[in-house]
């Protein structure tokens, strides 16, 4: 009996758990704030490519639309390449960007979590690495401190910050905006490689096991990073107190142990890999 108790309350638990991350897809709330990025299909964040997906949006996803019940504002997602979504912020056509690091010339722009006049990396959305990825006959790598190899052709994802990783080693930046295309060239040997986040060229290769066993992952990291949810400042400027619930949401949602179980839902699932 004890048995079969336990694995009732372990059920009741769990059913809690997903009720309290389903995103609020149908809202009486008249607010609403439109968030930009770009498509995925990996466990943070799934899409069809053209919209978020309404069952298991992701755990970013998730985040978001219970960042979104906490200050009564109903989040939406509209999906376009990473250069256009900068753009977008930049002309205040769209309310903010997910998920932006910071950089000073995005700063004109671009309103971020901020504390003591730095980036408050307690508010931002996810943490990140920038990795060297090359086919696995390429003879450039990286030894903590610079790219080897002669000649290295390397591209990087069209807006990234891997063009100013490039720069800081005297490359010049190649780019992209499609980020399957770049992985195409790389296992195929008509680039080295790519630099780019982990997790997103991980995600990637993880529905292609005929590219990962062509494909090497260098280490150390070339560079750890945060992503934030830029708005623009326009936005910022009429709604501030909204916004930095937004934010203010997103850290205590990020740092608990709900959302660490819905990352381990979602990571541990081979359907949403």
């Amino acid at each position: 009996m004890k048995g079969t108790q336990g694995n009732i309350d372990s059920l009741i638990a769990a059913t809690i758990l997903v009720l309290l991350f389903l995103p609020n897809y149908v809202s009486g709330n008249e607010v609403s704030i439109t968030i930009a990025t770009i498509p995925s299909s990996s466990p943070a964040f799934r899409t069809d490519g053209k919209h978020v997906l309404k069952n298991n949006p992701g755990y970013r996803a998730e985040l978001l639309y219970q960042a979104g019940k906490h200050c009564n504002v109903n989040i939406k997602f509209s999906l376009f390449p990473w250069n256009r979504v900068l753009n977008l912020v930049k002309n205040g056509a769209i309310d903010a960007a997910f998920s932006a690091s910071y950089k000073p010339e995005r700063a004109v722009y671009g309103a971020y979590p901020m504390k003591n006049g730095k980036p408050d990396t307690d508010r931002a959305i996810k943490k990140y690495v920038y990795t060297l990825f090359t086919h696995k006959d390429s003879n450039i790598g990286f030894n903590g401190e610079t790219i080897t190899g002669e000649n290295p052709v390397l591209i990087v994802e069209r807006g990234s910050i891997g063009i100013d990783i490039m720069k800081s080693f005297d490359l010049e930046p190649r780019q992209l905006a499609s980020q399957e295309e770049i992985i195409k060239l790389m296992v195929t040997k008509r680039i080295d490689g790519i630099i780019a986040i982990e997790h997103n060229i991980e995600s990637a290769v993880n529905h292609r096991p005929d590219f990962a066993s062509k494909i090497k992952k260098h280490q150390p990291p070339i560079l750890t990073n945060y992503g934030y949810v830029m708005f623009s400042k326009s936005f910022y400027h009429k709604n501030s107190q909204l916004v930095e619930c937004l934010w203010n949401s997103i850290g205590k949602i990020h740092s608990s142990p709900e959302y660490r179980e819905r990352i381990h839902f979602y990571s541990n699932n081979p359907e949403f890999r």
